[in-house]
């Protein structure tokens, strides 16, 4: 199977879909203009904290570093390679107070049930 190569604007379109996607699944809205300014794509609300989350859409899933890397400034990266479902990476204490800093990953339902009411 050959892969085909976005351009610039095929791999911000890509991105911009993904965002769209996923705040509608969560039930947010876009933030319009990050692009340019910086920022988190998306903020959830839950329990009085503002929840930052990086989206990121992938051909092939990368490495743990570079997940890491994205985790800087966003409390959740959700990622979704293609033909695969939504994955949310969030350190542990993010949901489980005082837990140890442990890098998690969970689906979109598992990403609702840590949510209760607010996905």
């Amino acid at each position: 199977m050959q892969h085909r190569t976005l351009s610039g604007a095929g791999r911000r379109r890509k991105g911009i879909a993904a965002e769209r996607e996923l705040a509608r699944l969560l039930g947010v809205r876009r933030r319009y203009g990050q692009e340019a300014v910086g920022g988190p794509d998306l903020i959830l609300h839950h329990n009085g904290h503002a929840i930052t989350i990086e989206v990121k859409r992938r051909s092939t899933r990368p490495p743990l570093s570079e997940i890491e890397r994205w985790m800087n400034g966003a409390t959740i990266v959700a990622l979704r390679v293609d033909r695969h479902p939504w994955e949310f990476c969030f350190r542990l204490p993010t949901f489980i107070p005082h837990a140890p800093e442990v890098l998690c990953t969970t689906t979109l339902e598992g990403l609702r049930a840590l949510l209760g009411d607010h996905a």
